[in-house]
């Protein structure tokens, strides 16, 4: 099955592979950065699907076992930015704090100062629950459940992350932690923000910001979705660059089934998208473009 959410609170999700997408549904019309249902995180784990909602406005959960009905509870504490699941348990984090908990309806307790007094962006993690941070800071990781924490490296790609909120984007796969930004400046680290390699994607991008999608994991490799082609690696660290087919059609975001069948969607015009190799591409179900899907999984 897969799931995407969405800014206005909005979820949709498709029960045949990616062939359709049904129960299109969402909390407010509002498609605005700084509202109480602006999209800020999206995590599965321990059978629960989990969207954090809010930025400067209260902060809440919506939580689904099924992608169909979901329920919005509101954890304690407040200007949560991002949420993982770390292989074992949920973490929230914002400037110098941290929640964990194994059920995203609580209880969620606190853990050690993780040392940033700053904005958080984005998060990620995976068993044996190894969880990586990145925002204002720079990055800063925990490995045993926020019980102590380390500061990773200088890597000037994390160092005051711009765009990795609802451009650009961090994802955990094949044992590794990497980072994009809006302008294609990535970092990967594989010993847990320890040491980092970085630089630029060569020819990221043509024409507008705009065709800056998110980065996401799938199907082995870490995809950064920009317009008509993308970016993809196994380490997060060497690059290839994949055109997709038909030429006109515009991806921001990717997501792969266990059956190795991908999906994508246009954010612009509303458009889902499968294929079975991540480069040839067949329209599927078309939806309204507001408010704005985001991250699927």
């Amino acid at each position: 099955m897969f799931v995407a959410v969405g800014r206005g609170g909005r979820t949709i999700i498709s029960c045949d592979d990616g062939r359709t997408w049904i129960n299109d549904r969402q909390l407010t019309s509002n498609n605005g950065d700084h509202e109480e249902e602006t999209d800020k995180g999206f995590a599965y784990g321990n059978g629960h699907f989990v969207q954090l909602l809010g930025w400067g406005a209260p902060v809440s959960l919506q939580i689904s076992e099924d992608g169909v009905e979901w329920r919005r509870v509101y954890p304690q504490g407040s200007r949560w930015a991002t949420i993982a699941f770390l292989g074992d348990r949920f973490m929230m984090m914002n400037a110098n704090e941290a929640v964990t908990a194994a059920s995203p309806d609580g209880p969620w307790s606190y853990t050690t100062d993780h040392g940033c007094n700053d904005h958080m962006r984005e998060g990620g993690g995976g068993a044996p629950a190894p969880g990586i941070m990145m925002g204002a800071c720079g990055s800063t990781y925990t490995t045993d459940g926020g019980q102590t924490w380390s500061n990773a490296s200088a890597c000037s790609a994390v160092t005051a992350f711009g765009g990795i909120g609802q451009r650009g984007g961090f994802a955990y796969g094949n044992g590794i932690f990497a980072a994009v930004d809006e302008e294609g400046d990535y970092c990967s680290t594989a010993d847990k923000g320890t040491t980092w390699r970085s630089g630029q994607i060569s020819n990221f991008r043509d024409g507008s910001r705009s065709y800056v999608g998110k980065m996401f994991f799938a199907n082995g490799e870490f995809w950064m979705m920009v317009g008509n082609k993308g970016h993809r690696s196994s380490n997060g660290a060497n690059w290839s660059t994949t055109s997709f087919s038909p030429s006109g059609i515009i991806l921001h975001a990717i997501a792969a089934s266990d059956t190795g069948a991908y999906v994508a969607y246009d954010r612009e015009s509303g458009q889902f998208y499968r294929s079975a190799d991540g480069e040839s591409w067949t329209a599927t179900t078309k939806v309204a473009a507001t408010p704005t899907f985001q991250r699927l999984t």
